[in-house]
């Protein structure tokens, strides 16, 4: 038994041991000056209770009092005395490995699907539409042939030189001049540039 400042919380403190020791009980009532109170009314029998003998006060006040619940459920009772218009339930479950790679598989084969549909689509609208506008645009024929109405006139020949070093590191670079000379010697008539061989 605790003694404090404040009784409640002394009290709360405080557990029941001296209730189950005859010895300690009649201190208690000797101190407290009770008169007409037998200790063999009071003395508590540890068996007929769930709690423990150093159970705090304050244990047992949290839970209420209550030995033991008797918990019967009546939904039945519950539905029509309240009668709800509403009923929901909520789940929370959480994705394990076999839903995740199922999930994923799923999304691969209709992407699948999906771009087999939509590739050939945007194939068709660069061949037929995008490329002939970029053709034109640079004058090319469908060919890719360069059309001869330049800013200089049909007769102009146009000279190419492609001056390539055998020690050039750029070899694409190269490689594609040589080609874009080709092109222009082919359109403008000129004799074709001999083209060193490379090793």
């Amino acid at each position: 038994i605790f003694v404090g400042c404040y009784l409640v919380e002394a009290v709360l403190q405080s557990d029941l041991r001296c209730f189950f020791d005859i010895d300690c009980l009649r201190q208690l009532i000797d101190s407290l000056s009770l008169e007409n109170i037998s200790v063999s009314d009071i003395i508590l029998n540890s068996t007929a209770s769930h709690y423990q003998e150093k159970s705090s006060l304050l244990e047992i006040v949290s839970n209420l009092m209550i030995e033991e619940w008797n918990n019967q459920t009546f939904y039945n009772n519950y539905f029509n005395i309240c009668q709800p218009s509403v009923c929901t339930a909520t789940y929370i479950g959480y994705g394990n490995i076999v839903y995740i790679i199922t999930t994923i598989i799923g999304l691969i084969g209709g992407l699948t699907k999906v771009y087999r549909f939509i590739v050939p689509i945007f194939l068709r609208i660069i061949v037929r539409v995008i490329i002939p506008f970029i053709r034109k645009k640079r004058g090319m024929n469908n060919n890719g042939e360069i059309l001869g109405n330049g800013c200089l006139g049909d007769d102009a020949k146009t000279y190419m030189l492609a001056t390539i070093s055998p020690l050039s590191i750029v070899i694409d670079e190269t490689i594609n001049t040589l080609r874009y000379a080709r092109l222009v010697a082919t359109i403008t008539n000129v004799p074709q540039i001999k083209t060193p061989h490379l090793i």
